[in-house]
């Protein structure tokens, strides 16, 4: 069962984006919008 799933989600991975949608990509996600802390205070994890 295992292979069979590995073999199904291996195959979603094998895509090509057009120029297209890359600019789109670049435009809802710009470089480094994601950048910083995932939360504003990780004082109280793994105390």
């Amino acid at each position: 069962m295992h292979v069979v799933r590995l073999c199904l989600d291996y195959s979603q991975v094998n895509i090509t984006l057009t120029p297209a949608e890359l600019a789109r990509i670049d435009e809802v996600s710009p470089l480094g919008v994601a950048a910083g802390d995932r939360y504003a205070d990780m004082s109280s994890v793994n105390r």
